[in-house]
């Protein structure tokens, strides 16, 4: 972001496939006061622009061997839910005989004792590329054990497992991929 005179300014690239035809919601959330700091913020404007061709991010060439999954309910908000408020998404493998990675873009989990992973119920070390107190989205990849992973439903669960003694109010987790 930039300070433009009291004005931030940021541009933010969105990931083509999470966009249909037709109209698409763009939503803000106000989600902390930051302990009293701040009473809100205003958007006052926004400019829709398609990136140039050169600038398009192009997906990685897919094999056929290589796992894909879609994943619904994204993305699962943390912010100002009770400690212990568990949210899940289900996505489903045909193909186990290749490592699985799962690519997560999180916002403000602070420390990694704020946030809790589980895949089929079991306890997943979050990547540490994820655990940033900035604010921002960051992403990174988890390599999933084979044997917790099942052909077919699989469920990838978080949990707000702790508000760090009340200087944390949550966070999200904007979006999930096969990696």
């Amino acid at each position: 972001m930039r300070n433009n005179g009291g004005t931030l300014t940021d541009g933010v690239v969105v990931d083509p496939s999470r966009l249909v035809a037709g109209k698409n919601t763009l939503t803000f959330e106000f989600s902390s006061t930051l302990n009293g700091t701040t009473s809100g913020y205003e958007v006052t404007a926004i400019d829709v622009s398609p990136l140039p061709a050169a600038q398009t991010p192009t997906p990685p060439a897919e094999t056929a061997s290589q796992p894909q999954a879609s994943f619904a309910n994204l993305p699962l908000n943390f912010f100002n839910q009770p400690v212990g408020t568990q949210r899940s998404t289900v996505f489903q493998l045909a193909d186990l005989s290749q490592p699985v990675g799962l690519r997560i873009t999180a916002t403000d989990i602070d420390r990694a004792a704020e946030a809790r992973l589980s895949v089929n119920g079991q306890a997943v070390a979050l990547p540490q590329g994820i655990v940033q107190s900035n604010g921002r989205g960051v992403t990174d990849t988890v390599t999933l054990a084979p044997e917790i992973l099942r052909s077919g439903d699989n469920t990838v669960t978080f949990a707000f497992a702790s508000n760090l003694n009340g200087t944390t109010s949550g966070y999200s987790i904007d979006a999930l991929a096969i990696a």
